[in-house]
């Protein structure tokens, strides 16, 4: 009688660790560890007590069902591993798999798979219990069918057809309290360290992974490891209450990993989204918050394009914060709401237009009392075209100098000093008759030579200051419409073989004390806030962009229409400013 007891009990254990599913009483929570490597349905509730790795097997998940990390204290994380951890050219003993799941994997395997398609009267859940301690999702993105080999001792894995690359695609699925960080003070590191929410690991070209209509509140981040060839899609999802800055990143794990398209798009979001991947397209995306912000890394490859996003960084204090951070110099920045911060733009890129900047307007300095944003946009690659924009203070200065030529990558021609930064066609608005418009920075033998036309000028201190104060740097100053602050137009600086009343030294300039006298409307003394409204979807973005950019279109018949720098070909000349209408 014990020795069939005890073995029934063995057999228990067994089962429960494999996660095999054996039959609970109606309405009861399934509780599953271990490995599943036979395809399963789950519904209802599922607790999750220890690791789990789905391997050679596809999990679906119906709609409603609430999947629960139950680790039963804070120091047990358990982690859902999806797939085995295999890469090619490794040994075929190299043990691939989760090594706290003390289980051993087959890497010849058919990869896992993990299908959840919640709806939004069904939402699928995915949390850690309260009490528990926090855990989080690894998926392994590889061939669906079995396509490993062994050849010569390495595993080989064969290029993916439309039959074996895997589309991943989850919809309405709700993830909190998911992931954590470690500080650097437990591990005795530099930085601290992610573990992520949800980590997608991508091992074979061609795949493809699709997260539409799902939030992630109270978790770190949603971290998308790319392979060649794969696709990337993250829209309509929302990120609340992060616990850390950063809550999408996406990161090419090889440097010749270039995807087939990363599309980041309608998402809303409190913390930073990180690009070290492409080719990536961010468009439509509202982010508000004190650790708002986006960042483009320099080893993001290929074309990079950030349109028509809404990023407030929120934070009242100046902590040295950022809202946009381009480190790649050919990236396209276009028709964005972009506020607050120490720097609006830390770096921008070559081409920007029609976008908005906008200053903190209460700001607490560093070392208290009454502060202010540095700068709108602290440096420009040198050879830029910033053209279109409207810049709205307070700040030390609207825009701050070029950046010296460095080569980086997708920078085709840094290795000539000969290239020219154009400032055309912006509005600055100083707002308190103090701020600097532009502060140059370089000479021109670091590709520091600068030209400023068709500008409109309003509320600002000097018009052109020179912090480096070396004079060779200003190329051309013309066809500017300055409307009240100072009388003063360059500080430290001077155009370079012109004199002051010559062509290309403010011969040409539209100088009036008021704005009426140039056809715009009398100005606000702050920006209207607009957050609310663009957050819960009640105003698009292009409509937050055009109201905050109205104040600045010249009336029919302003003195400031056709009044522009000829273009070289002897067409029509432009607006100085912004054109009085907007197409977009």
């Amino acid at each position: 009688m014990n020795r069939v007891s005890s073995r029934c009990i063995a057999v228990c254990l067994f089962a429960s660790f494999c996660g095999t599913a054996f039959a609970q009483p109606a309405g009861e929570p399934r509780r599953i560890r271990g490995l599943i490597d036979k395809d399963e349905t789950w519904s209802g509730t599922i607790l999750i007590t220890d690791n789990l790795i789905i391997d050679g097997a596809t999990v679906k998940v119906l709609p409603g069902t609430t999947i629960e990390f139950a680790g039963g204290s804070q120091f047990r994380r358990p982690v859902l591993t999806v797939g085995a951890e295999v890469r090619p050219g490794t040994d075929f003993d190299a043990g691939p798999g989760n090594s706290d799941s003390k289980v051993a994997l087959d890497p010849m395997r058919a990869a896992g798979r993990l299908e959840m398609s919640g709806t939004p009267e069904q939402p699928i859940i995915v949390r850690t219990a309260a009490g528990s301690g926090p855990g989080r999702l690894v998926v392994v993105v590889r061939n669906r069918k079995n396509a490993v080999r062994l050849e010569q001792g390495k595993l080989v894995e064969d290029v993916p057809t439309s039959q074996t690359a895997d589309q991943l695609d989850w919809k309405h699925v709700r993830f909190e309290r998911l992931g954590y960080t470690e500080s650097k003070r437990d591990l005795q590191l530099d930085v601290d360290v992610s573990k992520p929410a949800v980590l997608f690991m991508v091992r074979t070209g061609g795949q493809s992974i699709a997260l539409s209509d799902c939030s992630f509140k109270q978790c770190a981040q949603l971290l998308i490891h790319t392979a060649a060839e794969c696709k990337v899609r993250v829209a309509g999802c929302r990120f609340e209450d992060a616990i850390e800055t950063a809550t999408l990143r996406c990161v090419a794990v090889a440097a010749s990993d270039v995807a087939a398209s990363i599309d980041v798009v309608d998402n809303f979001a409190d913390g930073m989204f990180v690009m070290s991947a492409g080719p990536a397209a961010l468009t439509g995306n509202r982010l508000i918050g004190p650790r708002a912000g986006m960042a483009i890394r320099s080893d993001a490859i290929g074309d990079i394009r950030l349109e028509s996003n809404y990023v407030h960084c929120t934070v009242e204090r100046d902590t040295g914060r950022y809202v946009l951070n381009v480190e790649r110099p050919d990236a396209i920045v276009k028709d964005n709401v972009l506020i607050g911060g120490t720097y609006v733009v830390n770096q921008g890129s070559r081409h920007m237009s029609g976008n908005v900047l906008i200053a903190a307007q209460q700001f607490e300095g560093d070392k208290g009392g009454k502060g202010r944003t540095h700068r709108l946009v602290a440096a420009l690659p040198a050879g830029s075209d910033f053209s279109g924009n409207v810049l709205i203070g307070p700040a030390f200065a609207l825009l701050g100098p070029q950046k010296s030529l460095m080569p980086t990558r997708g920078d085709d021609d840094n290795q000539s000093a000969a290239v020219v930064t154009r400032v055309f066609g912006n509005v600055f608005d100083g707002t308190d008759g103090i701020t600097k418009a532009m502060q140059l920075g370089l000479p021109r033998g670091t590709g520091g030579a600068f030209e400023c036309f068709n500008n409109l000028i309003v509320r600002c201190g000097p018009m052109i200051a020179d912090s480096s104060m070396k004079s060779d740097a200003l190329a051309y100053a013309d066809f500017n419409a300055i409307i009240g602050g100072s009388k003063k137009l360059l500080q430290r600086t001077a155009v370079v073989s012109r004199r002051e009343g010559e062509e290309g030294w403010s011969k040409s300039d539209v100088r009036h004390p008021s704005l009426d006298k140039v056809g715009l409307a009398a100005l606000a003394d702050s920006v209207p806030n607009l957050d609310a409204d663009v957050a819960r979807g009640a105003m698009s973005i292009q409509e937050a962009r055009r109201r905050l950019m109205a104040p600045y279109r010249p009336r029919k018949n302003s003195p400031l229409m056709d009044a522009g720098r000829p273009t070289a070909s002897g067409g029509k000349p432009g607006t100085i400013g912004i054109e009085s209408s907007d197409s977009n």
